[in-house]
């Protein structure tokens, strides 16, 4: 919902609604990457579902 309210600038910025969602995408690469670096790559899908669901969670906060 929140990122709804700046897809108008983002068009005007980058011409199409699909680099958005693009720019979204490599946002939550950069997020795995990061977790997967700082638990030592051990017990990977854990760590990441571990921690999507408390990005979720706050989202929804």
């Amino acid at each position: 919902m929140h990122t709804a309210l700046h897809y108008a600038a983002m068009v005007e910025e980058y011409v199409m609604a699909f680099n958005f969602i693009v720019l979204m995408s490599e946002d939550k690469l950069r997020f795995f990457k990061t977790i997967i670096s700082l638990t030592n790559h051990k017990n990977p899908e854990r760590n990441l579902s571990h921690a999507e669901n408390f990005r979720r969670s706050l989202r929804l906060v």
